[in-house]
């Protein structure tokens, strides 16, 4: 594999299943689709980050490290999972919750956080401030505080060798993709992904590319403009191919990203979303989280729609997870 010169530790349930959804694609008239099923990677509700993680703890296990230190939203998948994944390998987790006071409703992912076990400290600005110094110095003063316990901390953030790692371990998704897609006897036209940091992407973006096929990545925004999406997974896929060794680079021409469907923001139930929710969840009894997947399919089937997408096309959707997230807008969810 392109990736075994990396160290790694084995925390998810590998391959995930590739599905394909006929009665979607009937209700919506359109191409015939495809899931990427990382929502069953295994590890505390799955999605993309056990995938991650295996490459993540590999690194800081490799180093020493026994205290794993990340920031993130408060219904953050990223947390879950990190602090699933030390538990699992007995490590410590201190999760910040950016945004945080303490005074939620412990519900979805929080919740999660709560059975989990978590060590859970609060950072009084909201997600979007990661590059935040003030973050940054909160962080510093956790990871010295536990310095000085005697432990080696380990900080988990996509800016950092993470990301790189979070990349490296989705070039061994393209190459899973790539055999399932032989064994399904398909090619597919597009490969739709969330896309917040661009981690997951440029990993696809990366195998594809070097594996020769010619299935086109599509990062639908959940966050950031598509400008500064498409650089980072320009950088991240090129990073990888560095730290391994290829000769294969990628480039702005090897992808493609749109923010079309960001508004009115991370996260924000829209009709759209509610609908893309409701088909697969009725059609094909598959369940989308609001602020990834399900953003990503109402970007599928506005394209179905605009006629960008035709019966003439195959498409799959992965699937990155965040389920839990569901359940901290049943109210949005039925209309309420």
């Amino acid at each position: 594999m392109i990736c075994d010169s990396l160290p790694r530790t084995r925390l998810a349930d590998l391959p995930t299943p590739l599905e394909e959804a006929p009665r979607l694609s009937d209700a919506l008239g359109g191409p015939r689709i495809f899931i990427k099923r990382d929502d069953r990677s295994g590890l505390c509700f799955g999605g993309n980050k056990p995938r991650i993680f295996e490459y993540v703890f590999g690194d800081a296990l490799q180093q020493g490290c026994d205290v794993m230190i990340t920031p993130a939203g408060v219904q953050s998948n990223h947390l879950r999972e990190v602090t699933a994944a030390a538990n699992k390998l007995g490590v410590k987790s201190v999760i910040i919750l950016c945004g945080g006071t303490g005074q939620e409703e412990p519900q979805g992912n929080l919740l999660l956080f709560h059975l989990l076990g978590a060590e859970i400290r609060y950072f009084d600005k909201d997600l979007h401030a990661y590059d935040d110094p003030e973050l940054w110095a909160y962080i510093d003063s956790v990871k010295a505080e536990y310095e000085a316990r005697g432990h080696k901390p380990y900080i988990v953030h996509f800016s950092l060798r993470s990301g790189l790692l979070g990349s490296a371990a989705h070039v061994t998704a393209a190459e899973e993709l790539a055999a399932q897609f032989a064994e399904a006897g398909i090619e597919p036209d597009y490969l739709y992904v969330p896309s917040g940091s661009g981690v997951t992407a440029s990993g696809y973006v990366l195998g594809f590319k070097h594996l020769g096929l010619r299935t086109r990545v599509m990062g639908i925004c959940v966050l950031w403009p598509a400008e500064q999406v498409a650089r980072d997974v320009e950088r991240h896929a090129n990073e990888v191919a560095e730290e391994l060794g290829l000769a294969t680079r990628v480039g702005p021409e090897d992808f493609s990203v749109t923010d079309k469907y960001i508004s009115p923001g991370y996260g924000v139930m829209t009709p759209e979303v509610n609908e893309a929710i409701r088909l697969w969840a009725t059609r094909e009894g598959i369940l989308l989280d609001p602020s990834y997947n399900g953003k990503t399919m109402a970007g599928i089937i506005d394209q179905i729609r605009s006629g960008a997408l035709t019966r003439e096309h195959t498409v799959v959707l992965v699937h990155t997870g965040g389920v839990p997230a569901l359940f901290a807008q049943n109210r949005a969810l039925i209309g309420e």
